[in-house]
């Protein structure tokens, strides 16, 4: 059953994304891939954005972004939402980007 997205960029959604990420986290921990496209739709773009900033190149940057979504894909268990993110409604946004910056190191 999918999970009801909210949308972290609506300032009237915050909150409410992070029920619905801790659901499609629980959902990839045990292999459902339609939860990894869920996330890719929802934060694809922001991981693509930070990458293109850190890495300064478009080709680099969707290397980082595979590279990012791959290993949540396998390490699912290794994302936490809540770690190092302050207890901030938007936490999986923040993780993820954070994720992009480390993944050009």
């Amino acid at each position: 059953m999918p999970v009801a997205r909210t949308d972290p960029t609506d300032p009237a959604d915050r909150g409410g994304g992070r029920t619905a990420d801790a659901e499609l986290h629980r959902r990839l921990v045990y292999g459902d891939e339609a939860a990894l496209s869920e996330l890719y739709r929802a934060y694809g773009g922001l991981v693509r954005q930070v990458a293109v900033r850190v890495t300064r190149t478009a080709g680099a940057a969707d290397d980082v972004a595979q590279e990012v979504f791959a290993q949540l894909w396998a390490r699912p268990y290794a994302f936490d939402a809540r770690r190092g993110t302050g207890g901030d409604p938007e936490a999986a946004r923040a993780v993820l980007d954070r994720a992009a910056r480390l993944a050009w190191l």
